[in-house]
């Protein structure tokens, strides 16, 4: 089976012949004046100084001392829950773990002198308090 294209392509009659100068010459097309190029230049020194800016600012770290401060407040947290949740499994069990009671409040007073955030200052508040209430009940305080 044939298949015949209804374009027909033709040969192109004569031959160009190229002199060495063309065509070592490179494609430079004229978009105007000069000072039109120059001004699109500064323009693209200015945009990658902006982005060279950006760039440096998102890799400025934050001092170690605000990420040690980070961590030891997690760890302090991660402390404090633990605690809790011992005094919760002695309080299941039938008993009162004075000893858990005060390292709480150890605990809870350490806390406090690294926080500033007065919701969990409140809520500091409350566990030192519920703390206090059970030792004093168990004459502990």
């Amino acid at each position: 089976m044939k298949i015949v294209s209804p374009q027909r392509s033709t040969p192109l009659r004569g031959t160009a012949k190229s002199s060495g100068a063309a065509s070592s010459a490179a494609f430079k097309p004229d978009f105007g004046e000069s000072d039109a190029a120059s001004a699109s230049g500064v323009s693209g020194v200015a945009s990658l100084t902006a982005i060279d800016s950006l760039l440096a600012v998102q890799g400025v770290q934050a001092p170690d001392d605000a990420l040690t401060g980070r961590r030891r407040a997690i760890a302090d947290a991660t402390e404090t829950l633990d605690i809790l949740d011992e005094i919760k499994l002695g309080l299941l069990a039938g008993e009162l773990p004075a000893g858990k009671l005060q390292r709480l409040l150890e605990t809870v007073e350490r806390e406090r002198e690294t926080l500033d955030d007065p919701g969990l200052n409140d809520v500091l508040d409350h566990i030192e308090l519920r703390a206090r209430v059970e030792l004093a009940k168990h004459g502990q305080i």
